[in-house]
């Protein structure tokens, strides 16, 4: 492993000031508390910029979302838990624009008759909409 290579920056006097008083809070080595810095700093400009590569990570986080309000209601079908269910179908469909009335259903049927085989046709529909959320342009 290579010795790292160590530089000066000049900064405002305040500015130093704010720094030398964050290094006594943290507890952290100032080259550090410059890095974690710049690091937040440049994420949140990046951010800026991502657009359509965001997309994918809100898809993926709504099917997450999804398959586990699913699996905790098949799992405990309470009241409450079917409202969080539903409030999750509801975001899907304004947010991401699917039809969510297949899923509504067979969690209602399941709801009233808590059987294997209405545990299956949830997942069944369950999948399809996975993959139509994946699909989506």
């Amino acid at each position: 492993m290579c010795p790292i290579e160590w530089k000066m920056v000049r900064v405002p006097k305040e500015v130093h000031a704010e720094l030398m008083r964050l290094r006594e809070k943290t507890k952290m080595p100032l080259w550090k508390l410059l890095n974690l810095s710049y690091t937040y700093w440049r994420t949140a400009y990046l951010s800026h910029f991502r657009g359509e590569k965001n997309i994918l990570g809100k898809k993926v986080w709504y099917i997450y979302k999804l398959a586990s309000s699913v699996g905790v209601f098949k799992e405990y079908p309470s009241d409450e838990n079917f409202r969080k269910l539903m409030r999750t179908i509801y975001q899907i469909e304004h947010r991401l624009r699917i039809d969510m009335k297949p899923l509504r259903f067979a969690i209602s049927n399941y709801k009233t008759r808590p059987t294997s085989k209405n545990k299956m046709v949830i997942n069944d529909t369950c999948k399809a909409i996975i993959m139509e959320i994946l699909t989506k342009e």
